[in-house]
């Protein structure tokens, strides 16, 4: 397993037609929060066309990480990049997706599964909450 931190050249994905990325939200008790995360995947895939992607959660929720790659691999998927849905670093990002990745390319032979930086990493999120604070104090 590899992180290639949110590398959109990343060549597992590049190189390959066979690829899909799957979104990964903690999932919750609260089927609304489970629903914004289908309605934000299903935003992103009219942003991201010849994309393959889908939805998954971490726990709580349906569909699991592994019934998600599952169900890509029967559709002859051979590399999967696992997009966590978090804001901040923590074991969830650090140790659980890693391990179902691992545990994924164990099951299936041949396949490369990545987990990309959470998306808090991504520095450009700092001006858009810049942006909430200022209509706040207007």
């Amino acid at each position: 397993m590899t992180s290639d931190n949110a590398n959109p050249d990343n060549p597992v994905l590049a190189d390959t037609a066979n690829a899909a990325v799957i979104v990964v939200a903690h999932g919750s008790r609260n089927e609304a929060a489970n629903l914004a995360h289908f309605e934000l995947v299903e935003r992103l895939r009219t942003l991201s066309p010849g994309v393959e992607l889908r939805s998954a959660f971490l726990e709580l929720a349906q569909p699991s990480i592994l019934s998600a790659i599952d169900a890509l691999v029967e559709e002859g998927i051979d590399s999967i990049r696992l997009l966590p849905y978090f804001l901040h670093p923590g074991n969830h990002t650090s140790r659980d997706l890693p391990a179902a990745a691992a545990s994924a390319m164990e099951q299936h032979q041949g396949l490369h599964v990545s987990v990309s930086a959470h998306f808090g990493a991504d520095p450009e999120i700092v001006p858009i909450l810049a942006q909430q604070v200022l209509q706040v104090g207007r």
